[in-house]
This record gives C-alpha cells, structure tokens and sequence, in this order.
C-alpha cells in the first residue's frame, strides 16, 4: 500500500516490525482509553494468521481473546510444504543462517512456553487448504493446549468441506462466523442488550428524575424501575411505553414521588429483560432550605472523547455535573436533524461519557460547535434541529420559551440559584458595532434573566449564573500573549515577562484560598475594588473574538442592573475558553462607576487543544498540556448564616491547580423553607 520500501521494511529479518506496529497499535487504544486487554480482541487469517500466533506468544497479557484463520505458525518448516516455496521471498528461508535466526526468533510454534497464561484462543482451518497446510493449526493448538496456564480455552474449528477460504459456500460462513462471535462474546463477556444509547438521567428535584435512553429499534416495550437498592430489590417501575421510529426509538420516563436527598438505582426493562448492563444511579436533591453539596462543570470534548477525565469527574461524584457547551465538535451547518441525532449517538457511545451520564445527572447547555458551528450565532440555519435534537436526547429542566427560543433554563438546590443561559441561538454578530442594539442574550432572554435574578434576590443566597463564555476581559487585547505555545500549567498575569517553560512547569502554588489570605471576599455585603483596565474599546471587534468583551456595552448594562437592584451573590462560571481559571471579582466588576464584582470561575476543556481567553484572573489560569483534561468542582458549604464556596480547577489526574474560596452571607434569607 505504502511502495516497495514501505514492504520490505517488514518482510524476511525484518518480519519483527510488522508485529512490533501490531502491538503499538493494540496499546495506544489501551492508553487511549478506548478499551482494556480484558476487552481486547484480535482477529486474523493466513499471514495475518501468523501476527496473531507471534503476539500472543510475545505479549500473551495484551489482549483476551484471539481468533486465527488459517494461520502459518511453524516458521521453520513451512517452506517445506506443497506451496511453501512460494513463502520464501516473503518470511526467508531456513536454509540463510541469518534468515533461519529471524525466522526462529518469532516462530509462533517455538516461542510457546510451559506455564504461561495465554489468552483464549480460537483457530479454524479446512481441510482441504492448499496454500497453508492444516498442520500447523493442529500442531499449534496441541502446544498452547499443553502450556496454558490461564484455564481459557484453546480451540480448534476445522471444516471438512473448505480450504483457504475463496469460494466458501455461504451457509458455511455463516456457521463460521457464529461460531467466532459467540466465543467473542463469551470471551469478553459481551452481554447483548435491547438499548442504543443511554440511558442517561438528568431534570433532578428533590422529589422527582427524568431518564432518557435509546432503544435498538423500534417496537420495544419498556419500563423504567427503580429502587433505594443497587440490587434493585422493592423496587418501583413506571407505566411502560413503546418505542418508536418516528421518535428515533428514544424513551422517557418521568419519576415522581422521590424522597429528597436520597440515592436511587434505576434501570430499563425492555421486552420483559431487565438490562443490568445499563444500570445507572442518582442522588435527588435536598430540600429547599441550607443543604451542603457539590457540582462539576465543564466544557469542550472532542466528539465521542473516551478521556478518563469522564471517569475522574464521576469518581468525585458531584450531585449534578453542568456540561456548559460543546458537547461535541461536529459543527453541523445544516438543519439537519438526522445530524444532530447522529451526533449524540456520537458522544454517548463513548463508555467514559456514558458512564458519566448514567450515574452523574446532566446538566447541559450547548456552545457554539455543538450549536451551528464555530462562532455560530443568531444566523446560523441549524436552531430548528439543534433544538429538537436536544428536546430528544437530554432530560432538562423546564424550556421557557418555544422552539424558536433559546434553551435557557434555572433550577434551584437548596439555598442556591442556578440560571443557564443560552449565549449561541440569540447572539448578533461579534462584528455588529458595539452599542444598546447589538446583543449576546435576545431582548426576551435578557428580560427573563433579570426576572430571575430580581426573584432570587434574597430569596437565594447564592445565585450561580451560568455564561457559557467568558465574561472577563477587553476588546483588542489579550493579557496572555506572551505566552508561548509550548508553555504549560500553571500561569499569573503579573508573571508573565521573563518567564520560562521550567518556571511555568514548577509554580507551585495554584491560587490561593481568600478565607485565609491577607483579605476576605464578601460578594454580597461590601464593596471591592476594581483594578480592571480601561473598558472602551482599543480596537475594532475581531471575528474570532468570542466572549463578553465584543458585547461590552450589554455587558455594562447587566453590570448595572445587577449594583442598580442590589443584587447580591452573584457568581459566574464559564467554559469556551480551553483553560482552568478564576477571579476574585477583582478584574470582573464592569458596572459604570464600579459596583458589581462577580467572582468568575472557568472549568475546561475536557479533552480539546489548550486555549486561553479573555483576563486577567486574580487566581491566574492553568493551560493544559496535550492529553490532559480539565473541569471545575464546585463545594457548597451551606452554615446557616453564611455559605461558603470553595472552587477547584483539576486536571485528569483529580489534581488541583486553580483554586478561589469566597463566602456570601445568607442570615435571615427568607423563605428557606416552602
């Protein structure tokens, strides 16, 4: 395929490399995530018949199962069969001292050992094959049977009526391949199940669930149950329901009548089986009233991404995790709803997200590639699909406006407000001149959202607006330029002349804690100064330019409602931008005259190509390296008269590198109870 050199780089001495590729490419799907070697598999006839004998006896640990096809595995007398003469060009001969060493070195045959633990193993041959002799899988699978230490089977499939493979009748395939499926699937315990995608669960409330998933076509008859229980014993079940095709065979089960603050296990029951495979669990949430708990959020994840940054945030299990956007990169420019449906099928065929999904309920507002596309605003054809897509596929809180509106959407835990605002469908273009006309929010979201934050004010405590993108920063400028491509981890603005790579690498300290330092940072009683930079405009609007600073003047106006109505507790969290980061409402308060600072916390990118936007952050920014996967864990620590925040900027490896602790005073809070 690659020309002549490319092929002799892997035959005769030289034979080595092309099972060394093999191996390289099974192990970067383990490193990658994609899969582990108890659910690896590896399938190959004839010359490839010999690549499955030469690694499982080199890396016998690699992978679960093998299947061989007519292989080749004793390399020092094949070229003494009826056709092995035509080998020899190929593999070499034994009769070359230098070619019988290459050709000993990995002779599957020979390198089989006593006491190993060899994988599963299935070789088939016919009797009636003239170009590979059926001797060598019955000599091959003799030995492994001899030396085997794993206790998994070694078998071996001879057919009296085939030979090489060409002109197979199709009935005999089709026995064959049965036979190679169902140890496959006995082998990695494959358990085959009626749903498609999901389920995932999501619209939490201390006494209610919504669970969605996809089932494999169309016509199932299924129920949700549900119980206290992982063994899902007294347990509860919901009315069943059909899927069907018209709907893309997608379910959805609404739960009722949940006791708070409680941990449920759920599953589907499809056709009368119970699908434990696809077990899932969640915690409802507490009362209204002071409850302490925790979130995850982040955004930005390649499409379908099997990052362990899923398994990480699962693992911290969060009450909720708020995905603010980018759920995948596809950026669909049609209104295509088939490719919005596909391209959930995408994600949620990840088994890290699925997981994720399953146990962790999803909170979900899409970005722009997720949207219509990169820098997708009002403009963008895709809104109608985009928006019947996620109606489908993900259980949300209550949409306030139509189809033809964003998707924002708020709920409440505890003694905290969130609001999700939908920053894509109803944006103008960053190029419109930045006056009162040009908007980010839509003139009916942007009432809605001073509705809400007039209605939490003093109500809730704590009110967690989710922005999507960045809300600090200036037009035209860009405090990190200085920052090299190659520079990674952990970065402060007032450090950034004459820093080196090696310094970046070893910052060691990642932010600081407010409750501890030289000043405290109450949000809601007193008012901080700001050391924002100038707010007007250096430079005309950048098409590329994707967050606040290009709609300034909207920004300033939700600045000023905010100190004009004493609007107390506000804080902002953000992705987009593809970088751990926080602010102390030092740089955020962009209210005229001053007034309104707003601690800022950025959670991301889960798995995408590091980026750095908006700034400066009092706390400084963490750039992640290639690989590795950020998200921020939110702690709500609800005292009675106070609530404390702690946010923590971790990476895939659940290690923290951006950190802010503030506090909002929450005495004498109406109605904590309703």
């Amino acid at each position: 395929e690659f020309g002549r050199e490319w092929h002799r780089a892997g035959h005769r001495t030289r034979k080595q490399n092309v099972f060394d590729d093999f191996v390289a490419c099974a192990r970067l799907l383990i490193e990658s995530n994609y899969t582990s070697p108890a659910k690896l598999a590896i399938r190959g006839g004839s010359n490839g018949g010999l690549l499955m004998g030469a690694l499982l006896t080199q890396q016998p640990d690699l992978v679960r199962a093998v299947v061989s096809h007519v292989g080749i595995y004793d390399m020092l007398r094949v070229e003494r069969d009826p056709n092995g003469a035509f080998n020899v060009t190929e593999f070499g001969t034994v009769l070359d001292p230098a070619q019988f060493k290459a050709l000993y070195d990995y002779s599957p045959l020979h390198r089989v050992t006593n006491g190993v633990r060899y994988p599963a193993v299935l070789m088939l041959t016919g009797e009636n094959d003239g170009r590979v002799n059926p001797a060598h899988s019955r000599k091959m699978a003799a030995r492994l049977q001899a030396a085997t230490a794993s206790g998994r089977p070694v078998l071996l499939r001879t057919s009296g009526t085939t030979g090489h493979g060409q002109g197979t009748a199709l009935g005999e395939r089709i026995q064959e391949l049965a036979d190679v499926y169902a140890f496959l699937f006995d082998q990695l315990e494959v358990d085959y199940s009626l749903v498609d995608r999901g389920p995932l669960v999501g619209a939490v409330q201390p006494g209610a669930a919504v669970v969605k998933a996809k089932l494999a076509h169309e016509n199932l008859v299924a129920r949700l149950v549900w119980s206290r229980h992982a063994d899902l014993r007294w347990r509860s079940a919901s009315p069943r329901v059909v899927s069907r095709a018209t709907n893309y065979n997608l379910v959805e089960f609404a739960l009722e009548g949940l006791q708070p603050d409680t941990r449920y296990h759920y599953a589907l029951e499809v056709e009368g089986r119970l699908e434990r495979r696809h077990q899932g669990s969640f915690r409802t949430f507490p009362r209204p009233g002071p409850a302490s708990f925790k979130f995850a959020f982040a955004s930005c994840a390649r499409t379908g991404s099997t990052s362990d940054v899923f398994d990480v945030i699962r693992q911290n299990d969060p009450l909720f995790f708020l995905h603010m956007g980018d759920f995948h990169y596809l950026d669909i420019r049609t209104n295509s709803r088939a490719r919005f449906r596909a391209a959930y099928d995408s994600v949620l065929a990840s088994p890290q997200q699925a997981a994720l999904y399953r146990h962790v309920p999803l909170v979900y507002v899409w970005d722009d590639h997720d949207f219509g596309g990169n820098n997708a605003n009002r403009r963008s054809p895709t809104h109608e699909a985009a928006r019947l897509a996620y109606e489908e596929y993900v259980p949300h809180y209550p949409l306030v406006f139509d189809r033809e509106g964003p998707i924002c959407q708020s709920f409440v835990v505890g003694r905290v407000k969130f609001i999700l605002t939908d920053l894509r469908s109803q944006r103008d273009s960053v190029t419109n001149k930045d006056d009162a006309g040009k908007t980010i929010l839509g003139e009916a979201q942007k009432a809605w959202f001073k509705k809400e934050l007039i209605e939490a004010n003093g109500r809730y405590p704590l009110i967690v607006w989710m922005s999507s993108v960045p809300w600090i920063g200036q037009d035209g400028t860009n405090v990190y330029r200085n920052v090299r491509t190659n520079e990674f981890g952990y970065i402060h603005h007032t450090n950034l002349v004459g820093r080196t790579n090696s310094e970046a690498g070893r910052s060691g300290r990642r932010g600081f804690d407010l409750d501890s330092g030289s000043r405290t940072n109450e949000i809601a009683g007193s008012r901080t100064n700001s050391t924002t930079a100038s707010r007007g405009r250096s430079a005309p609007p950048r098409s590329d330019q994707d967050h606040w600073s290009v709609f300034s003047t909207e920004r300033r106006e939700i600045a000023d409602f905010i100190k004009s109505n004493h609007i107390q507790g506000v804080c902002i969290i953000h992705g987009d931008s593809h970088m751990l980061a926080a602010d102390d409402g030092s740089h955020s308060d962009y209210a005229t005259g001053g007034g309104a600072p707003i601690p800022v916390m950025c959670g991301g990118p889960l798995d995408q190509e590091p980026s750095l936007k908006g700034g400066p952050y009092s706390q400084g920014v963490y750039r992640v390296s290639r690989g590795e996967g950020g998200f921020g864990l939110m702690e709500i620590e609800d005292q009675g008269d106070h609530i404390r925040v702690r946010y923590s900027g971790r990476n895939n490896r659940n290690e923290e590198k951006v950190s802010l602790r503030f506090g909002v005073p929450a005495a004498g809070s109406p109605k904590t109870r309703k």
